[in-house]
């Protein structure tokens, strides 16, 4: 489940190495998941995006 990529785009908030343990981490477990859950289109076309995945579902539900 893919909640925000906010530490990808918003720097302020988020220290150098905070922002690659992020980026890897989030990278690592899109990609061996069987199936991503993201909250809105628009946080799966960012996923889609950044870590070039296709196996996003969307659930409204997550807040």
């Amino acid at each position: 489940m893919v909640k925000d990529l906010g530490f990808l785009y918003e720097r302020e908030g988020y220290g150098w190495l905070r922002r690659h343990l992020l980026n890897g981490r989030t990278r690592r477990k899109v990609r061996r998941a069987d199936v991503v859950l993201v909250p809105s289109e628009k946080v799966g076309a960012q996923v889609h995006k950044y870590y070039r995945v296709d196996n996003i579902e969307i659930d409204e539900t997550i807040s």
